[in-house]
């Protein structure tokens, strides 16, 4: 077969060069072949064998650059980074030597890119750097793009996730306004990567699969299989592992066809993690070492390091103790090993600056010599100088230091005055947002019971309950707005107002049609008009409306579910994906009605409680144990599942700070 392949590339090169007796033209002719074999790397390199004959039998410096420049790209993309290098360098040279700025630029930008697959981030950003300010100089707009980009996955791979999203998010609208929309996907998928390394998991997903998106529309096949790598990292995150693996695979598939064995081996080291995931021990082994197999031949020394540390769970999860060990060792010895690289190189350059600090003394010292008597008398000169100057200085020195410590006393004592009034005015909004929420010492009919967990994380707090009588009916909600503290705490106090609102002057029937008339009121209030890349404000909620007469349950949610308790089953209720506010895709809200029965219990809640970090691996609660604990208490009697919420989180949390506001309502039919 593979015979086949290339003699269905190789028969046109030959008719060409029988057709074409020009050496330049034959060239030409192969070297546009070879531009379209670029991904099918065995039949591009033995193209450019041919053109690299033609061109250097007639002396033609110019097709060399071309080709040295696909060799380049060839080798990139199979992941022989230091062969790829060597030859975007020889083309960048050649185009510097005829004062082509612009093409040696584009060399320079892949050298950066290069370097940034290798894994060498510090040789990436100052090549990147200096091609950003060559692309200024002569106004390139593409290339600037460009090299932002890479940029920002370079500060997303220092961990620099805000700095990543910052950058990429400038890179987003320069690509908007250029309508590239390869750039774009690029773009987004670097913000959708910042998020969820951030833990922001759903605002993630969107900008990955918008990114997939673009990718699609401009038919790059590599960015959509890596979209389909983030997106199955997404679902790994949220437990999905079956449609982890879907996408990871198609992901697979596209790499492993067009011969691109960076991102083979990433996919494969997920796909491994995976599978851990999944306990299925031996899938994980397989695809983590052949991912570590391909690590290895590309030089991707952090890769071959988290690929150790995974290989050493899988072992030793799968009982093969012996071989875990072994991946223990080689992790701990390479990871010490890179670090002690990095010492000695600092070492080594401090070294350095000595040496030449000392030859410049040895100098100093030399010429001193040469004029001994002369030295000494303006030594003497100068001794006398500096003691008079030191004394001068001194005595001012002392004279300044005594009064910047008076103003320095007197700074502290306004700044600690000026806290002192913040926190008394933050403790007053406390009280004002106290009142507007209201008691919840007076059961709504038809409730029989009801608790509030209401843990703000600052003084103020992001999230509200609701609790309203309205006609006939009994409005019980539990909110979660965008921030905490102070920000979180107005935007609450704005959606109280306009839940008042609604509830007094538009008569709504049902609970979806108050979460449509309140995401109409928020953009209003706000001035919403689009969607843009930039965070939102608004709120995510759950909203439950008690007709009391029928005993009859609605309920809307945006983001936030609804979970009941019947007969010792937890049923939960899901909402919307989407928030109440502006939105990229705005979806209708639904309303679920439900026959409540005699001690029924619903609850709602934000999600604070669920992210919260905590236990011996600093690791989030999670929903699911969330689920499990709500069910695990709701045989107790409501105010006991109140203290037994409140003293399992503390000893979830422990010492760590609290990581959002926390608000969980529960009620009983």
């Amino acid at each position: 077969m593979r015979i086949l392949s290339f003699l269905v590339v190789l028969f046109p090169i030959i008719s060409l060069a029988q057709e074409v007796d020009n050496l330049k033209q034959r060239a030409d002719s192969l070297l546009a072949i070879a531009v379209n074999t670029t991904r099918n790397p065995d039949s591009t390199k033995k193209i450019l064998a041919q053109v690299e004959e033609l061109a250097m039998k007639k002396g033609d410096s110019a097709i060399l650059a071309s080709i040295w420049s696909r060799y380049g790209f060839t080798n990139y993309w199979v992941g022989q980074y230091p062969t790829a290098i060597d030859y975007y360098s020889k083309a960048k040279d050649y185009y510097l030597s005829k004062n082509d700025s612009i093409l040696a630029g584009w060399k320079g930008y892949m050298i950066g890119l290069t370097y940034k697959y290798w894994g060498k981030y510090h040789e990436a950003q100052k090549e990147i750097q200096e091609n950003i300010s060559l692309f200024e100089k002569f106004e390139d707009q593409e290339g600037i793009l460009n090299c932002y980009i890479v940029s920002g996955y370079i500060n997303q791979a220092w961990g620099n996730f805000d700095e990543s999203e910052r950058i990429c998010r400038y890179t987003l609208s320069m690509a908007k306004a250029q309508q590239n929309a390869n750039a774009e996907g690029y773009s987004l998928l670097a913000i959708g990567n910042a998020l969820l390394s951030k833990n922001i998991a759903d605002s993630s997903y969107i900008y990955i699969e918008n990114s997939r998106k673009k990718f699609l529309e401009s038919s790059d096949n590599y960015g959509v299989a890596l979209a389909n790598r983030d997106l199955g990292a997404y679902y790994l995150l949220k437990g999905n592992t079956q449609k982890a693996l879907s996408l990871l695979k198609t992901g697979l598939e596209i790499l492993k066809s067009s011969s691109n064995n960076r991102g083979y081996s990433e996919i494969l080291a997920i796909m491994g993690n995976v599978y851990l995931e999944r306990q299925e021990y031996e899938n994980a082994v397989k695809h983590l070492e052949e991912s570590q197999q391909l690590a290895i031949q590309m030089e991707l020394y952090e890769d071959i390091i988290k690929n150790y540390q995974s290989l050493s769970v899988a072992y030793e999860k799968w009982g093969k103790y012996d071989s875990a060990y072994k991946c223990i060792i080689k992790y701990t010895y390479l990871k010490d090993s890179i670090f002690n690289a990095e010492k000695h190189f600092q070492i080594a350059e401090l070294q350095t600056q000595y040496e030449t600090e000392k030859k410049e003394q040895q100098i100093a010292l030399q010429n001193i010599k040469l004029d001994k008597n002369k030295s000494i008398q303006r030594l003497l000169i100068l001794a006398f100088v500096l003691a008079s100057t030191l004394a001068f200085f001194s005595f001012r020195w002392y004279r300044i230091k005594k009064r910047d410590n008076q103003l320095l006393s007197e700074q502290k004592r306004l700044i600690e005055q000026k806290n002192t009034q913040i926190t008394d005015s933050i403790n007053y909004a406390k009280r004002i947002q106290g009142v507007l929420l209201g008691k919840s010492s007076v059961l709504p009919k038809p409730v029989k019971d009801l608790f509030i967990l209401y843990q703000p994380k600052d003084i103020v707090s992001g999230d509200f309950y609701f609790i309203k009588e309205y006609q006939n009916y009994t409005v019980i909600a539990a909110a979660d707005c965008t921030g905490h503290g102070v920000p979180g705490a107005f935007m609450s106090m704005l959606g109280v107002t306009l839940l008042n609102e609604v509830f007094t002057y538009s008569n709504p029937k049902t609970a979806s049609e108050v979460l449509e008339e309140l995401r109409v009121k928020i953009k209003e209030a706000l001035n919403q008009t689009e969607y843009k890349t930039e965070a939102k404000d608004g709120m995510d909620i759950a909203l439950c409306i008690i007709d009391k007469t029928s005993n009859k349950l609605q309920f809307s949610g945006a983001y936030n579910s609804l979970y009941m308790v019947r007969n010792a089953e937890l049923i939960e209720f899901k909402a919307i994906r989407n928030p109440v506010g502006v939105h990229m895709k705005e979806l209708p809200f639904q309303n679920e009605v439900i026959d409540c029965q005699p001690n029924d219990q619903f609850y709602i809640f934000s999600d604070g409680y669920a992210d919260q970090v905590g236990g011996s691996s600093q690791q989030k609660f999670k929903i699911v144990e969330f689920r499990k604990l709500i069910h695990s208490i709701s045989n107790l009697p409501m105010n006991e599942q109140a203290s037994k919420l409140e003293s399992t989180v503390q000893i979830w949390k422990g010492n760590a700070d609290q990581t959002d506001d926390m608000l969980v309502v529960g009620f009983k039919m």
